[in-house]
């Protein structure tokens, strides 16, 4: 017979009681942006796998990069708060994807047109907003691309929002029957094909050179 003391087991307990509090700081980090503090990319696929959610608009902030040469890092990494934290106050489902991207999900039965006048009033709001870089004001441009329904929504709405890059489009939704997946496919393979190419040295280039006359030399 083994006799188990009131100190061990208060211990065992404390013990437990700490186990479960460093897996539930875990499953945080795990599922969470440690800079905004939002969900991240794999809570919001956890999301579109367990929920039904009706529409996913990822959001891109325009020519953040030259925030980050001009100001530095860590100024960027603050202004990427300030627009996490507004994009979630503004949608109330705000998601950080990574770098400068941030996913807003909608639920219910919502239609494209209702969706696109809700995406419009964000911009005009955003057109109105000021964010802090140091002690200035700025704006941010962002675009957006959207998917509607369940069907590798997330991915759909990244070709959509490259698609609205490429166009200048502040809003670009996802239309299957355009075929800009296939055509974002097809890019994809030949950028890879070429690289490739690249790697196994196949491709030769021929040039013409630009001759001195008066040296013979080539000049160009």
């Amino acid at each position: 017979n083994v006799t188990i003391g009131e100190d061990c087991l208060l211990t065992s307990v404390s013990d437990i009681t700490e186990l479960i509090k460093i897996r539930e700081r875990l499953e945080r980090m795990a599922l969470h942006d440690a800079l905004t503090g939002l969900p991240n990319r794999y809570r919001l696929q956890e999301k579109l796998l367990s929920e039904e959610i009706a529409a996913v608009a990822i959001v891109n902030v325009d020519d953040f990069k030259e925030i980050n040469d001009f100001f530095g890092i860590a100024v960027g990494d603050n202004v990427l708060k300030q627009i996490g934290n507004w994009l979630n106050e503004i949608s109330g489902s705000c998601y950080r994807l990574g770098s400068d991207e941030f996913a807003l999900t909608f639920y219910g039965s919502i239609r494209q047109d209702e969706l696109e006048h809700r995406l419009v009033s964000l911009l005009n709001l955003l057109n109105e907003k000021t964010f802090m870089v140091r002690e200035e004001e700025v704006n941010i441009q962002i675009t957006i691309g959207v998917a509607m329904g369940q069907e590798k929504v997330l991915s759909r709405a990244d070709i959509a929002l490259h698609h609205g890059k490429a166009n200048k489009t502040p809003i670009s939704f996802y239309r299957e029957d355009e075929g800009v997946e296939e055509l974002y496919r097809s890019n994809l393979i030949m950028a890879a094909n070429v690289r490739k190419a690249l790697l196994e040295h196949r491709i030769i280039c021929h040039y013409q050179p630009v001759v001195d006359l008066r040296t013979g030399k080539t000049r160009k």
